[in-house]
């Protein structure tokens, strides 16, 4: 299916650090942004740990997970056609 390609060009794409971060950002995509063979309870109880954690948001940080997140986008919306996004 569509989602398997997706997540897997993701796995391929991002190493776990990436994947933590992302996760951390993008809150409501932890399902998408599964690592490895992880359960949903194991990775909630992961992001749990990771929103307590101090993360550096200097610019670096922030130019990092920006360009985190096109990726991201780019591996999304090229295996799908006809999609429009709208980010507020």
């Amino acid at each position: 299916s569509i989602a398997t390609l997706i997540r897997e060009k993701i796995r391929d794409e991002f190493d776990e650090d990436d994947m933590k971060q992302l996760r951390r950002v993008l809150s409501g995509c932890a399902e998408l942004l599964q690592v490895g063979e992880h359960s949903s309870e194991a990775d909630a109880a992961s992001d749990a740990r990771l929103s307590g954690l101090n993360v550096p948001a200097g610019k670096e940080s922030i130019a990092q997970m920006h360009h985190a997140i096109r990726r991201l986008l780019k591996i999304i919306c090229s295996n799908l056609r006809g999609v429009i996004l709208f980010i507020d």
